[in-house]
């Protein structure tokens, strides 16, 4: 982990620090980072937390600063993974409908010199097998993301793709890992089939016939099956 997170009961904030083991974690990376998810995914305002860098000094590394963003309330019951879809609220499976169409767009058009300023387009980190990162606020029923500095780059992806390649689930684990929940949450709260995400051409573009098999096996050996 690259940081703590810290919450006093009754507070509408928590307070991140980021550990000095991870220079790769800079102010600048932290802005440009939090600017870019609350442009791609603008039409979601509530789905990027408010937040507020806090530094010692003008120039300090971000290790000395602290992150003060709002408090999202979630619980383990109501985990995307495992809740009932019955179960949210009609505009909180709009909003998760909204999230997966913007993250395929984003699939979709993995080229370089992206309109945000990125070498290629950046998807939230959402592979978390306890789904504790893109989580339902349950007191106001919206979609969040809590830590906004786990982003995955789609570079790779795109020199696959570029190369005729199709991406390999053990050799490429994390985008395995990501376009897997991807395929599981359109199947839960989308009603796609198994079949048609196998032809959809924003997965074909990545993933051939036995990477998806081998995808939407570990997907029901997780608890996470694609009927």
């Amino acid at each position: 982990m690259h940081s703590e997170v810290f919450h006093r009961l009754g507070s509408r904030f928590v307070v991140q620090v980021f550990k000095p083991d991870c220079p790769e974690l800079t102010v600048d990376k932290l802005h440009h980072e939090y600017a870019y998810l609350r442009t791609i995914y603008a039409e979601l305002p509530r789905l990027i937390p408010r937040q507020r860098l806090v530094q010692p000094r003008p120039g300090a590394p971000l290790q000395a600063c602290a992150l003060v963003k709002d408090y999202i309330p979630h619980r383990a019951d109501f985990a995307l993974h495992r809740v009932d879809p019955a179960r949210l609220a009609p505009g909180t499976r709009e909003q998760i409908a909204r999230f997966l169409h913007i993250t395929r767009r984003l699939l979709a058009t993995t080229a370089p010199r992206h309109a945000t300023g990125t070498e290629a387009p950046m998807l939230p980190d959402i592979i978390d097998p306890d789904c504790t990162n893109l989580v339902v606020n349950v007191r106001s029923g919206d979609l969040a993301l809590i830590d906004t500095n786990r982003l995955i780059s789609t570079r790779k992806l795109a020199r696959l793709a570029a190369a005729g390649q199709h991406l390999d689930p053990a050799q490429h684990r994390i985008h395995g890992l990501l376009l897997r929940r991807l395929m599981f949450l359109e199947a839960k709260y989308l009603g796609r089939t198994r079949a048609a995400l196998r032809h959809d051409p924003v997965y074909a573009r990545y993933v051939g016939a036995a990477g998806f098999e081998v995808l939407c096996v570990a997907s029901a050996e997780a608890g996470e099956p694609i009927p």
